[in-house]
C-alpha cells in the first residue's frame, strides 16, 4: 500500500515549533536525539540495502524515500515524496510488522535513522549523506521495528507510526539537526506503517 499525505499544515507548524520531540527514557538506552554526521550508504546490521531509485540523484526539492521490509512480504518498493507531502510505507490492517527500513534523501543535508527493535533495543544510528541509503533494523530474524528516530541536518522531518493495538499515534516534528522519534519502546507494539516527510 503506497500513499502519499500532506503534511503543509504540519510543516508550517512544525517550521514555528523547530522541536517537538520526546526525550529518551535515559541517555544510555535511549535514542540519539540529534542527528550525526551523513556518509556513504550504511547500515547497523547485515541488511543489504535495495537499490535506490535513479530520479532521487537528480532531486533538487527537499525529498525522502522510504522502502520498508515486512513480515511474510520482504522490501515494498521505494516511495517518494518532496517539501511537505509525507511517503507512506508499511500496511494497516495486516498485522504485518515492519523488520527494516531504508532511507535516502535529497536536499536535506542527508538523513539520520535509528530503530529500537524487538529484543535488541535501541540499534545505533545510521547517518547517510542526500542521494545514498541508510538501512536500520533487521531481515530473517522476525523482529519488529518498534520505534523509530528520523532527522536531517538541513530539513524539518515530521513522522507518524501506526502501531499494532493502537493505531496512528500522531504526528511528532523535529527542526534541522534534531530527531522526530515515533513508537513505543517496553510496550512490544510493532510498527506496522509509517509516515515521513521534509520540509
Amino acid at each position: 500500500m503506497h500513499r502519499r499525505f500532506r503534511f503543509a499544515a504540519l510543516l508550517t507548524t512544525a517550521l514555528t515549533a523547530l522541536a517537538l520531540t520526546a526525550a529518551p527514557a535515559t541517555a544510555a538506552t535511549g535514542p540519539n536525539t540529534t542527528t550525526g554526521v551523513p556518509g556513504p550508504s550504511k547500515s547497523n546490521s547485515a541488511v543489504q540495502a535495495p537499490a535506490l531509485p535513479d530520479p532521487l540523484r537528480a532531486q533538487a526539492a527537499r525529498t525522502v524515500c522510504l522502502n520498508a521490509h515486512l513480515a511474510g512480504t520482504g522490501w515494498q518498493g521505494w516511495v517518494c515524496a518532496s517539501d511537505g507531502v509525507g511517503a507512506l510505507v508499511g500496511t494497516t490492517g495486516q498485522s504485518r510488522q515492519m523488520e527494516a527500513l531504508a532511507v535516502s534523501s535529497a536536499g536535506t543535508g542527508g538523513f539520520c535513522t535509528q530503530a529500537h527493535v524487538g529484543g535488541l533495543g535501541w540499534l545505533s544510528q545510521v547517518c547517510v549523506a542526500d542521494g545514498n541509503v541508510g538501512v536500520v533494523g533487521t531481515t530473517g530474524q522476525g523482529r519488529a521495528i518498534e520505534a523509530l528516530g528520523l532527522g536531517a541536518p538541513a530539513a524539518t522531518t515530521c513522522a507518524n507510526a501506526h502501531l499494532s493495538g493502537t493505531g496512528w499515534q500522531g504526528a511528532t516534528c523535529a527542526g534541522p539537526t534534531v530527531v522526530a522519534l515515533v513508537g513505543t519502546t517496553g510496550q512490544s507494539r510493532q510498527m506496522e506503517a509509517l509516515v515521513a516527510a521534509v520540509g
